[in-house]
């Protein structure tokens, strides 16, 4: 990928997520496909968190002209998100009522945006921070279990029967940023323990197919969402994605941990590079056609074949920072293969920003996503495209300006 296809690209995204931002509203709305917002929707904790997220980086790299949305993702946070009876943040602006969920996939995310808008010198982003701080660490992270739990009910009364990976994975990557900003080695601690558990437990067991699904004891739940294999964020089986996800957040783990401490557990590279080979062995064009299909069975069979953009956003971010730890050859091809294929099937040269969901022909599909709701996975990417060497974004990005 040459430099001036990414910085069209990133010129491109950075103005299709300008269309969310909702200053009467304060803050970010889910897009649709077309690029215009569904507010009926209202305002969704994980978007904010993510778009905050994503023009706080943008303004630490100098881009002065992000600070608006960066202050608006504040707002949000810190403001029209906000649960002000009961502390932590609302799941949205609407359909709100007593039972309603506290996630702790979305407490990743905003734990995640405060510490970039604290690293981008956002006023009021270090109160919001510490905040965050509070509240992951007095509700979601549980010591006896050495990992966090998934959800609450609005007041915090009632925690949910069921643990995820995938809150845990991007509780693992809030950790990391929070660590970058803050110094203070208990996240990277908590981050090597969720990690432990998940990659060189879990997944070693399973044949680097990682499980995604448990009861509240962490015992595996293989037949979970059998009945709704397609669901967006817990579907039935192996999610090819996060196992990218996780190969290069065990990478940025390692990093840190040398950075703090000097020495890593030698498995951390391991299982990254495990999970990033398994992920395009069950993955990668296995029913005939180019693209990553989007789960398999505990066999490594599809289950549902639609490809997600960011699958491949994922795919690609692994294969940059490994080419940094194991060495450009062994992953400059998958690289240029993936660059290839996203922008002739993904890329939509009309609207901007990429499909979010194209069907096993490579056409535009609506089976499992049926807007594009923020520019978080695409933005990381190309950030990871122009970077180095990275300890994380936050880091490396900060290094740089």
């Amino acid at each position: 990928m040459d430099s001036s296809t990414l910085k069209t690209q990133k010129q491109e995204i950075l103005r299709f997520g300008q269309a969310a931002a909702l200053k009467q509203m304060g803050g970010f709305g889910r897009l649709r496909s077309d690029g215009t917002v569904d507010q009926s929707q209202g305002l969704e904790t994980w978007i904010n968190a993510r778009m905050a997220y994503c023009y706080a980086l943008e303004v630490l790299g100098g881009n002065q002209s992000a600070r608006a949305n960066a202050e608006l993702g504040l707002v949000a946070l810190s403001k029209t998100l906000h649960d002000q009876e009961n502390d932590g943040w609302v799941e949205a602006t609407l359909g709100q009522s007593p039972n309603d969920t506290k996630a702790g996939y979305a407490h990743a995310f905003v734990l995640l945006a405060s510490s970039a808008l604290t690293a981008a010198g956002i006023e009021g982003a270090e109160k919001l921070l510490d905040s965050a701080k509070r509240i992951v660490s007095e509700k979601y992270w549980s010591n006896t279990q050495g990992a966090c739990v998934e959800s609450y009910n609005a007041d915090w009364s009632v925690s949910e029967d069921y643990r995820g990976a995938n809150s845990n994975m991007h509780m693992v990557e809030a950790f990391l940023a929070c660590f970058d900003q803050t110094g203070e080695q208990v996240w990277l601690e908590r981050a090597l323990s969720i990690t432990d558990r998940l990659l060189n437990v879990v997944a070693r067991g399973n044949n680097w197919r990682l499980v995604e699904h448990f009861d509240a004891n962490w015992n595996p739940q293989l037949d979970y969402n059998q009945e709704q294999k397609a669901h967006p964020f817990r579907p039935y089986g192996g999610t090819i994605g996060h196992w990218f996800e996780w190969s290069r957040l065990a990478i940025e783990l390692k990093w840190a941990l040398e950075k703090a401490k000097g020495s890593a557990p030698d498995w951390l590279q391991e299982v990254s590079v495990s999970l990033f080979d398994q992920g395009i062995s069950d993955g990668w064009a296995v029913d005939g056609n180019p693209g990553f299909v989007y789960t398999v069975d505990w066999e490594g069979n599809p289950v549902v074949a639609e490809r997600m953009s960011w699958v491949v956003c994922e795919a690609l971010s692994a294969a940059y920072v490994l080419s940094i730890e194991v060495g450009k050859q062994n992953y400059e091809k998958w690289i240029d293969l993936l660059w290839e294929y996203s922008l002739e099937f993904f890329h939509d040269k009309k609207i901007g920003n990429w499909h979010m969901e194209l069907d096993s022909n490579n056409l535009p599909s609506t089976r499992v996503w049926k807007d594009r709701p923020d520019i978080y996975h695409l933005y990381q990417t190309l950030e990871f495209a122009n970077q180095k060497k990275a300890i994380s974004l936050i880091s490396s990005i900060g290094e740089k300006n």
